[in-house]
């Protein structure tokens, strides 16, 4: 099969996690040909970069197409807006039999259907990962960006759309409440990851604990992603500083944000048992959990929670909705303030928590729910 992903508001970057690296890499291991057309920009060291216009082979023999977005006033409505000039003209000499669309949030997508409609042997699916949690958070952002720009696009897609999909319950209801998208549309597919087979996994993990100069029986804690305030970091830090006789080291991985590096840095500064690594890519960070037994997320919702599971840690998390309604199968424990954070830790500290538990129920979940090979099977029988 010939599949083409699209992802204008997604910044893909090689070697990263993130759902449309491994989706679109799964359909390339699964022997299709495969092209993904992006926006220009990508991460490079954990900051947002302008590549510029780029069409690459990848080392596993996926196309890559960037393309500019077309500027409007300025670069915050650019940013915004995303439309790219000669969609359709590119969609044409592709020749794609299925198009995933990774949101349609860009009046450009409209070139895609217009493509389905003169196409319609072409198989049409599209993601959603917008949510309360993380958009439409203003009037302006509601009632202007998503409302009058995104939602038209929607609409038309639903005709020629085989399944719009969504990866959590916070996009659900975003989709239901605020594009209408009818119910009867609308398919859950997690966000997800690659499991390693048994070998892989215990190699990396000894490596990497003993780069990190870990005791056999000592336990890591990892803590990961773009940090600001809403990822509670702070609380964590706090409450491991709190748990003095914890047995364990906490491992920081990723950018701290300027409104809140002073006060991280300050009490990173406070505990031995804690090391900050700044940021890592992707590839590597999978190592790292790998070596780590807990996965500690007391904020807002991150990609790398998926990642985690698949890796076998145990999820330490906030009690968010869409984890409690789709992907708990007994790995998590819930915090929802620095005082669940430190009476957790101390449970751990007097041995009443089972780890070992929670980390084989994640692996359960990772091997089946998050597995990548099955995921891709969603749209591509």
């Amino acid at each position: 099969m010939n599949i083409l992903h699209i992802g204008l508001s997604s910044y893909y970057t090689e070697d990263m996690t993130y759902q449309e690296n491994l989706l679109a890499h799964q359909n390339v291991l699964d022997g299709h040909t495969v092209t993904f057309i992006s926006n220009s920009s990508k991460y490079v060291d954990g900051i947002i970069r302008d590549v510029g216009k780029q069409d690459l082979l990848l080392p596993d023999g996926m196309r890559l197409i960037r393309l500019k977005y077309l500027k409007i006033i300025n670069n915050y409505l650019t940013s915004k807006i995303r439309i790219v000039k000669k969609l359709y003209q590119i969609i044409e000499t592709i020749k794609p039999d299925i198009i995933f669309c990774h949101e349609l949030a860009s009046p450009s997508y409209r070139q895609v259907i217009k493509y389905i409609r003169k196409n319609p042997d072409v198989h049409f699916f599209v993601d959603l990962h917008t949510g309360f949690q993380n958009s439409g958070r203003n009037w302006l952002s509601l009632n202007v960006l998503h409302k009058m720009i995104y939602k038209p696009v929607y609409m038309k897609s639903v005709k020629y759309a085989s399944k719009i999909f969504y990866v959590g319950t916070s996009e659900k209801e975003f989709a239901l409440q605020v594009y209408k998208i009818p119910d009867s549309k609308l398919y859950f597919m997690p966000l997800g990851g690659y499991p390693f087979d048994d070998d892989e996994y215990n190699r990396t993990r000894k490596k990497y604990r003993k780069e990190l100069g870990l005791e056999e029986n000592e336990l890591l804690l990892l803590h990961s992603g773009k940090m600001d305030a809403l990822k509670n970091t702070s609380w964590l830090l706090s409450a491991f500083i709190n748990t003095p006789n914890l047995k364990a080291k906490l491992v920081i991985i990723g950018n701290i944000s300027q409104s809140i590096a002073e006060e991280i840095y300050s009490l990173i500064d406070l505990d031995k048992r804690i090391v900050f690594l700044g940021w890592k890519p992707g590839n590597e960070l999978l190592n790292y959990l790998c070596a780590a037994d807990i996965y500690c997320q007391p904020g807002s919702v991150s990609a790398i929670l998926q990642n985690a599971i698949c890796q076998r840690c145990a999820i330490m998390s906030y009690p968010h909705k869409t984890y409690l309604e789709t992907i708990d199968m007994g790995q998590f424990i819930w915090v929802k303030n620095e005082k669940d954070i430190q009476t957790f830790l101390k449970r751990i500290e007097e041995k009443n928590v089972d780890i070992d538990i929670l980390k084989d129920n994640s692996r359960k979940c990772g091997e089946t729910i998050l597995n990548y090979k099955n995921i891709a099977k969603m749209f591509v029988e």
